[in-house]
């Protein structure tokens, strides 16, 4: 899976895909903004460029694991289906 060889990249985010950081950073923004930018004690949520390597990192490949397993339930899905 393409996440799990993205996970060399976690110490080195420079080597990830900047398609790749945007998923994540795109995942951080919404669990943010469910959240009403405030943590789950009440404290404000940093934006993503204020946020930790380490952090993105871990949103970036969460949401490539979330892209890849879609991605093959799409994939599955379209096999079963014939042409007319």
């Amino acid at each position: 899976m393409l996440w799990k060889k993205n996970w060399q990249s976690l110490h080195n985010p420079e080597n990830m895909d900047t398609k790749d950081i945007s998923l994540g950073k795109i995942a951080y923004d919404a669990y943010c903004a469910h959240r009403s930018w405030k943590s789950i004690r009440g404290e404000p949520l940093p934006s993503w460029d204020n946020q930790g390597e380490e952090l993105r990192g871990a949103w970036t490949l969460a949401a490539l694991a979330v892209r890849d397993h879609v991605g093959r339930d799409a994939a599955d899905r379209v096999k079963g289906i014939r042409p007319l």
